[in-house]
């Protein structure tokens, strides 16, 4: 039988309501309406008579409890500078109808659009481009001395172009079986990195800069042009922690597999105080590749649970498997390009 990795019943968003303590300040019972969800989380829109709006971000799964967490720290620490406000937050919550494990959110309903549906299928302009820098500059000028010792602060790998977390995925005898090329590019990857690896475990803030909050998933669709006053703030911050910005910066290219042009524009513009040093150049080259090993372990982990009977209505063997021998050719390119 086929098991899904979101609860399939039917959550009480009313009983989640009453215990955040926010119904009490509002005075009347909301209506919920679905706005959409990803694999592990899904969102609703609270909505009162006022024309006042809220969110509910629920992470459904055991698994992201860490993540609903990692997501109300950094909104907290954040308090609506570039990202949404939060009102209310709660993990492991027991809903009694059914009795399921609730982590959530509850945060600012902010009117807008996100880059990707700005852009229609367009590519993004240079005036975007340097937005976004100026977003990521902003966010890692930020002081996160209050940030050390809690849940982002988990820096042991973040000088580490090929974590352990890849290997544990790529090494498994699932993806010898169906992506050995997979396995063969991280074992190229490792020898091409070997040298450098050793250099930037040796002088990381001579290669990456000082430890800053990293969004740590920065694509066109987690960037929201606000309508109120046409400010371009992130939206979900389930991976946000404690690491380098040139892991930000490598996800905005990569994950969005901006143009080598539209890659020029965004590092002279965050990098325009201080020009990018040769180290540095070598490091964002390497920590590309990192976000996409990053990308082949979720994605050869999901259809390992798929192959077990375990989905989301969302999965897509295809589609994961030609995202995986794009991002193949994508690195195979990277490692003929290397600075």
């Amino acid at each position: 039988m086929k098991r899904s990795t979101m609860q399939e019943a039917e959550v009480d968003l009313e009983s989640i309501w009453f215990a955040s303590g926010l119904a009490g300040g509002v005075g009347e019972r909301p209506q919920f309406v679905k706005l959409g969800h990803g694999a592990h989380n899904m969102n609703y829109l609270v909505v009162f008579s006022t024309e006042k709006k809220m969110v509910i971000r629920m992470f459904l799964s055991k698994q992201m409890k860490d993540s609903c967490q990692k997501e109300a720290v950094a909104l907290r620490f954040l308090d609506g500078a570039d990202a949404p406000r939060i009102f209310a937050s709660s993990f492991g919550t027991a809903d009694q109808k059914p009795k399921v494990q609730v982590n959530y959110i509850i945060e600012e309903y902010i009117q807008g659009c996100t880059l990707a549906q700005e852009f229609g299928g367009s590519e993004p302009s240079d005036s975007v481009l340097i937005e976004c820098a100026n977003v990521l500059i902003g966010l890692h000028s930020k002081d996160i001395s209050s940030l050390k010792s809690n849940i982002l602060d988990d820096v042991k790998e973040a000088a580490v172009v090929l974590p352990a977390a890849a290997h544990d995925v790529i090494s498994t005898s699932f993806a010898a079986r169906v992506f050995p090329h997979v396995q063969r590019l991280l074992q190229d990857c490792e020898r091409a990195t070997e040298s450098l690896q050793k250099q930037i475990l040796q002088h990381p803030e001579d290669y990456l800069g000082p430890i800053v909050l990293c969004h740590g998933d920065v694509c066109f669709d987690n960037f929201y042009r606000r309508t109120s006053d046409s400010k371009l703030i992130q939206l979900d911050w389930e991976f946000a922690h404690l690491g380098y910005g040139m892991e930000d910066l490598a996800s905005l290219v990569n994950e969005n597999k901006l143009t080598s042009s539209q890659e020029e524009i965004l590092l002279l513009n965050y990098f325009r105080t201080r020009p990018m040093t040769p180290q540095q150049r070598e490091a964002f080259w390497a920590w590309k590749i990192r976000r996409s090993f990053g990308l082949f372990t979720i994605v050869i982990d999901r259809l390992r649970l798929m192959e077990e009977g375990v989905s989301s209505e969302l999965d897509n063997k295809q589609i994961y498997t030609d995202v995986i021998n794009a991002e193949v050719d994508y690195v195979r390119t990277l490692l003929s390009n290397r600075p």
